[in-house]
This record gives C-alpha cells, sequence and structure tokens, in this order.
C-alpha cells in the first residue's frame, strides 16, 4: 500500500453474514454476504481513502467479498486464520463471537498493519477452483482403487469399478476446462508455456504452480520459498542445535515442486546434477530433493519475471555448461 492507511476494518467472515468493525472506530455493524452486501461494504468503505481491511480465508466464502472490494480499487489482507487465532490468544481474549472476530481483525489491522498482495485475476481464481476440484477427485479416486485392491465381494468391486470409470470421466472433463481456461488467458497461457518448457515439468504441476502460486515471478527468493513450503527454519535453543525443518507455506505448490524434481531425476540434467551433489555430501535423500526443489523454484521464478524460457534463461544455460554431466 503505498498511502498510509487512514482507517482499520476488520471482516469476520460467516456463510450468510459479514460483521465489520472500524479500529477505535464505531460500533461493528453486519452485512449480508451476498453481491447486494459487498456493495454495501464499498459504500460504508468510501469516507475512508485508504482502509486497511482484514479478514480471514473462509474458503469459498471470502471469495465474492474479496472479488468486489478488488473491483473497486480495494486490496483487502486475507490472512491465515492461525495468525490471527495467535494474535487474539496474545492479548489474553477468551470470548468468541462474530462482533469480538471482527474487532480483533481490526486491532490486528491497526497494530501488525500487514502489507496487501494484489487479487489474483478472475482467470487466476476460476484456474485455482479448477485446480482445487481436480485435487478433490484426485483423492477420492485414490481412496476408490485403496477400497478396489481388497473389496471382498464382486459386487462390491464392480459398484466400485463403475465408480471410479464416473470418477475418470470427471477427470479428464475437468483437466479439459483446467486447458480451456489458461488458452483463454493470453497471461496465462504464456506463463504457462514457460513453465511447461522445463524438463519435468508437465501440464498439471504447471497448472497447480499457476493456480497456488500466483506471486511467482514477482517476489524475492525467500518469501516465495516460505509460501511454496520448502523454506527451511532454523530450530536452536542455546547451545543445541537441532536440524532446520520446513513449515507451513501451501501444501499444494510444495507437493508440485517435489514431483517436479522426481521427474526431473529422470530428464533434467541440472536437477539430476544438483540433487546427486547434496547426496554424495552426505544429505538425505528427501532433504536433497527438498533443496533442489528450493533451486528449481528460483529458476522458475527468475524464468517467469524475466520472460524466458528455460534454455533461453541465461543464468540457466550457464549452470547447464557448469554441471553439465557426461552423457
Amino acid at each position: 500500500m503505498t498511502s498510509a492507511p487512514t482507517a482499520f476494518i476488520g471482516i469476520d467472515v460467516a456463510k450468510e453474514m459479514l460483521m465489520l468493525a472500524t479500529w477505535q472506530g464505531r460500533r461493528p455493524w453486519q452485512r449480508p454476504n451476498t453481491p447486494t452486501g459487498w456493495q454495501a461494504i464499498i459504500a460504508d468503505l468510501s469516507a475512508h481513502a485508504h482502509p486497511l481491511i482484514v479478514l480471514e480465508a473462509t474458503g469459498p466464502y471470502h471469495q465474492g467479498l474479496v472479488r468486489a472490494l478488488a473491483d473497486a480499487g480495494q486490496t483487502p489482507v486475507v490472512l491465515n486464520p492461525v495468525l490471527s487465532k495467535r494474535f487474539v490468544q496474545s492479548r489474553g481474549q477468551k470470548a468468541k463471537t462474530d462482533r469480538v472476530d471482527a474487532v480483533q481483525l481490526a486491532a490486528y489491522a491497526a497494530q501488525v498493519q500487514p502489507r496487501p498482495r494484489p487479487v489474483p485475476s478472475r482467470a487466476v481464481q476460476t484456474l485455482q477452483m479448477l485446480v482445487s476440484y481436480r485435487a478433490d477427485l484426485v483423492k477420492e479416486r485414490t481412496s476408490l482403487l485403496n477400497r478396489r485392491g481388497s473389496a471382498p465381494l464382486p459386487c462390491i468391486q464392480r459398484s466400485l469399478d463403475r465408480l471410479l470409470g464416473e470418477l475418470d470421466r470427471h477427470l479428464t472433463q475437468i483437466e479439459t476446462e483446467m486447458q480451456r481456461c489458461v488458452a483463454g488467458d493470453a497471461e496465462l497461457a504464456a506463463r504457462h508455456q514457460i513453465l511447461r518448457s522445463v524438463p519435468g515439468i508437465g501440464p498439471v504441476i504447471a497448472t497447480t504452480l499457476l493456480a497456488n502460486l500466483a506471486e511467482l515471478g514477482t517476489l524475492g527468493p525467500k518469501p516465495l520459498a516460505a509460501l511454496a513450503g520448502i523454506a527451511p527454519y532454523a530450530n536452536d535453543s542455546g547451545a543445541g542445535t537441532k536440524p532446520r525443518m520446513i513449515a507451513g507455506g501451501r501444501s499444494s505448490v510444495r507437493t508440485a515442486l517435489y514431483q517436479a524434481v522426481l521427474v526431473g531425476l529422470r530428464h533434467n540434467r541440472l536437477v539430476q546434477h544438483h540433487c546427486r551433489r547434496l547426496q554424495a555430501r552426505g544429505k538425505p535423500t528427501k532433504v536433497a530433493i527438498i533443496a533442489t526443489a528450493h533451486r528449481l523454484l528460483g529458476l522458475l521464478n527468475a524464468m517467469l519475471r524475466e520472460g524466458k524460457t528455460w534454455t533461453e534463461l541465461t543464468a540457466v544455460q550457464t549452470l547447464l555448461v557448469r554441471s553439465a554431466l557426461p552423457t
């Protein structure tokens, strides 16, 4: 946010209602969680030149409000509920109601003043929903396959086979919609083509990264690694030193990068060299894979920032020459 906030607004989001509170301002008030209610909130906030708006991520229930605010020129902070919960605990607040939650979010906005991130475009939001639904279908398919392997009766096996066939058809349809979504947006299509140029990154991994790590190409390496869930954190106390561990971040992105490295170990010479070099230094296999994913993420970030494919990026070409493996 370029200008100093003129007001600090907390919004508690529920399925049907939105509770708003201003830090040290008017009493909390309610609006319906509908398009009409969103426009009423925009009108309520028009009295403030630069409000800092904070709300919690609540699955699908906050997305319409966030999009409406973005269309009106506001950039709300969508907060991880864990952060707000710890903030409330640090203030010793025991009571929990929608009104109290809205006030606490307004207090968080005033005291922490988090930096808003740009709201993804409508195409990216659509892609996020498709990718999330596909992931749910894949989990359900895996569960049915496990049950099919141990089904005791032929009739149960036939029933599971029918369900699996239906799921496969749904997966095909959703993946087709994902392709249409990417192809229908020029920016998404260009970014997708750049990611697909990397050996080891297929259409599903590329689409997952576009949807769930929209910040790729815009952030520095450290915050990006934290978002991706592959940043190692120190856990030292006094004279004791423990191995660094990854924590937090977006699990779907971490899984996609992990899979990209696994495929890259067969098809990407840079990934092969980096991972094998770490293993030669005594790093456990999973540690080496995560470290290689961290390295790969940095290269992907540079590629999208500069708009260059895998072979076009100068840094990648230099690394390939220096670390080329014998054929």
